[in-house]
């Protein structure tokens, strides 16, 4: 389940209503989208997926950040996810993988930073590709990049668990066996992770737990609203381990 959905029956399951919109990663986009919500909604508090720009000062409802934040003074609940990376890599190196790519596209840059910054101290090669599609399509457009470059990886980490799955369905219509021939590994565990013909090893950001602390963080903000902590929560991801990843056979 998506996090708009976790976040979406929180709610709903407290009695309250739900308006959900996208922003299509714009930052024009989301600046109006809040300005709207706020001045003419005027609904009750907002949350705000990955901040991009500071708020309009006079905003009198209480908003939360969630997954990413620019604005300081705004509180936030986000999910790091070095901890996460640095456990897959290690993890797949003492697996016996040498050479393991890493699958981004333009919106998960940090991630991808993240794991190249991950192999200090590891033995092999880490390299990353960086699709221009994004979901499934960029996983199957990034594991043929790293085949057409000559490379071989024995594993490969994708940006999130979308991207690893449309790589695995590209593998397997090539006749390559997972995990027998790579190994793979999404990033936000989501819940059809674990009902694939080989359950998907991901780097799991406690949805469940994001969504408890940022409605706990909301109510506290509507029923009193003087509180302001400008707090920065951080959850650090942890590795999931499943059948998508064994032993190298490289």
């Amino acid at each position: 389940m998506p996090f708009w959905a976790i976040y979406q029956n929180e709610i709903e399951k407290n009695g309250g209503i739900s308006v959900i919109s996208s922003d299509h990663f714009s930052i024009a986009n989301q600046a109006e989208l809040i300005d709207y919500y706020v001045s003419f909604l005027r609904v009750d508090g907002l949350f705000v997926f990955n901040l991009k720009t500071p708020l309009k000062k006079g905003y009198n409802i209480p908003i939360i950040s969630l997954l990413g934040n620019t604005d300081n003074t705004v509180d936030s609940v986000q999910v790091d996810y070095e901890a996460g990376i640095k456990e897959a890599v290690t993890y797949l190196n003492s697996l016996g993988h040498r050479e393991i790519a890493f699958i981004g596209e333009k919106l998960t840059i940090g991630k991808e930073r993240l794991f190249l910054s991950a192999d200090d101290g590891l033995v092999g090669k880490y390299y990353a590709v960086r699709s221009s599609y994004r979901f499934g399509e960029a996983g199957v457009d990034g594991i043929r990049q790293v085949f057409d470059s000559g490379k071989c990886p024995t594993a490969i980490i994708c940006a999130y668990d979308d991207m690893a799955i449309g790589a695995i369905r590209y593998l397997h219509e090539k006749g390559y066996s997972i995990p027998e021939d790579m190994s793979v590994i999404g990033m936000d565990n989501i819940e059809v992770a674990k009902y694939m013909e080989h359950s998907l090893t991901s780097i799991d950001t406690s949805p469940d737990e994001v969504c408890a602390l940022a409605w706990d963080l909301l109510q506290k903000k509507m029923k009193n609203c003087y509180y302001r902590l400008s707090q920065k929560i951080v959850l650090s991801g942890k590795l999931a381990i499943r059948d998508s990843t064994g032993v190298s056979r490289g």
